[in-house]
């Protein structure tokens, strides 16, 4: 048995730069690696993808929100 938690989404479009998920946390204890998103796979079998993206563009950002744009702006597109 697989255990499997899924959101659809049947707002339509989206026209902005909305999201159908967000995580968002505040960290007011400045603790050290404390992330609002973590992911462990615990099976045993090796070769499992941890985070699997299908779309027609897939596109990943990574935004140091410290810096100044376009100083700390990541992206992983194929």
């Amino acid at each position: 048995m697989m255990a499997t938690v899924s959101i659809t989404s049947n707002e339509g479009a989206l026209y902005s730069a909305s999201a159908v998920l967000e995580v968002s946390a505040t960290n007011t204890n400045l603790e050290y690696n404390q992330p609002p998103l973590r992911i462990k796979q615990a099976g045993q079998q090796v070769g499992a993808a941890s985070i699997r993206i299908e779309d027609r563009y897939p596109d990943i950002e990574l935004i140091e929100t410290d810096q100044i744009a376009p100083a700390g702006k990541y992206e992983i597109a194929v």
